[in-house]
């Protein structure tokens, strides 16, 4: 878990940059849209436990008392401490931090720069995910949405450019209506360090991407069975 820090990473960009150009293809690159480095509003992070709770009369803390062993609790009670105390330290520096030239660029003109490169580009390869804004360990999905409206901006790049191939970077299935539409859609899952390069030859098709998912993908979440 966590952030790849290490000299060797991969990003998807730095793989098809590499690989493509290498095959005599010209690689441009719009960023599009912003991430965000904290949870998205709304939802709760637990709504599945917050119903199993609720249907029990408990509020949240009561629940989780009566189901945890005082073992449990009490390594609990440990790990709070240490987290307590290393909140009192200064964050570490990244060894290897990755530069972005459009950090404080608007997302507005993020966008439209994007809209204007997908219009003059032979093909468009589209890096789509979730990230810790929805997804991370010890926190429910509140939707299999991909989150920053990414369903309506990929559907929005293909009234430009039908020509478009969509990589997923995501913790699992995701829902969207342009997973119907779009051309070609490659899920790299979290693919580790050099995922940017496997990307890139599944892309330029050097290799078949011929896993087999080992998870349901839904239409919507209105088709997820009750899951607790």
């Amino acid at each position: 878990g966590g952030y790849a820090d290490t000299r060797v990473s991969v990003t998807p960009l730095a793989g098809i940059r590499e690989l493509g150009e290498s095959l005599g293809f010209s690689v441009e690159y719009a960023k599009g849209w912003h991430i965000l480095d904290k949870p998205i509003e709304g939802g709760s992070r637990f709504p599945v436990l917050e119903r199993a709770a609720e249907e029990n009369g408990l509020g949240m803390e009561e629940y989780f008392d009566a189901r945890t062993p005082e073992p449990v609790k009490e390594l609990n009670r440990q790990l709070a401490a240490r987290r307590a105390q290393r909140a009192q330290l200064p964050p570490p520096v990244p060894r290897h931090p990755v530069e972005d030239p459009d950090l404080d660029k608007d997302g507005d003109a993020l966008w439209a720069e994007a809209l204007a490169a997908a219009g003059e580009a032979d093909a468009v390869i589209v890096i789509a995910g979730t990230d810790p804004s929805v997804t991370s360990e010890g926190r429910d999905r509140a939707t299999l949405a991909l989150p920053y409206e990414q369903d309506e901006k990929i559907r929005r790049l293909m009234e430009i450019n039908p020509k478009v191939a969509v990589v997923l970077i995501t913790s699992g299935p995701v829902t969207g209506r342009f997973l119907s539409e779009v051309p070609a859609v490659l899920w790299a899952a979290y693919a580790g360090e050099s995922q940017g390069t496997a990307i890139a030859k599944a892309l330029f098709g050097l290799l078949s991407p011929s896993g087999h998912s080992c998870e349901t993908w839904y239409n919507s979440d209105e088709e997820l069975p009750p899951i607790s």
